[in-house]
């Protein structure tokens, strides 16, 4: 996957190393001309250990399994230097991980919880907090239902408004997603999705639309290379 094309402006491209290893995605703004980009590095057994966006940057470990087990998320202001670190530990049931403890500058703060379908993709991820003003309220949640054909984006849990999330799996394409923060002022977004796919049963057309608003339609067209 080179690029992906919304009602026929460009809005994501993809660049790849020499090992066909995804290093760098630049997803425009809307209604300009800018761009956003991020930017992955790999270990010397080829898997993610880097991530970093404008002042953003996550960092991956592993252990002796090969499984993910902590992401760390650091934030550095460029205008004052005010900056914080969250650290999500990860714990695992069956193979797949069930629970993401999250520490704020040292301190616990909150924990994830995942729920998955019967192919081990994510359908679900809920964010709590510690803190007795929020206890037992979910302070973010995504849902995500999916076809049974293969997704084409290189990194797992890469999601339609360009943020990747490592501790999210979608081996599949999302039909249905939802988000929700407890500090949004407005209904939370859900969107669905349909496609048409190639012969070898890639999405090359995207169908998404915003369920609180039946009349936006936007098609996006999906790109490949054969290197």
């Amino acid at each position: 996957l080179v690029s992906i094309r919304e009602n026929g402006q460009p809005v994501n491209e993809f660049k790849y190393d020499n090992l066909n290893r995804l290093i760098q995605t630049d997803r425009c703004l809307s209604g300009d001309s800018d761009f956003v980009s991020q930017y992955f590095g790999y270990d010397s057994k080829n898997r993610l250990s880097s991530k970093a966006s404008g002042e953003f940057t996550e960092n991956y470990e592993y252990n002796s399994s090969g499984k993910l087990v902590i992401i760390i998320l650091h934030f550095k202001s460029a205008r004052d230097g005010y900056e914080w670190e969250q650290k999500t530990e990860l714990q695992y049931s069956k193979g797949r991980i069930s629970k993401g403890i999250i520490s704020r500058d040292g301190i616990e703060s909150g924990y994830f919880n995942y729920k998955y379908d019967s192919r081990g993709n994510t359908i679900e991820r809920n964010e709590y907090s510690n803190l007795s003003d929020y206890k037992s309220k979910i302070i973010s949640q995504i849902k995500y239902n999916y076809d049974e054909k293969i997704n084409p984006f290189p990194i797992s849990g890469y999601p339609f408004w360009g943020v990747s999330h490592a501790d999210i799996i979608q081996g599949n394409n999302p039909t249905y997603s939802y988000y929700y923060n407890i500090n949004m002022s407005m209904f939370p977004p859900q969107y669905e999705f349909s496609y048409d796919y190639n012969d070898t049963g890639l999405p090359i057309k995207e169908y998404r639309e915003k369920l609180q608003d039946q009349s936006s339609l936007n098609i996006f067209e999906y790109e490949y290379t054969d290197k």
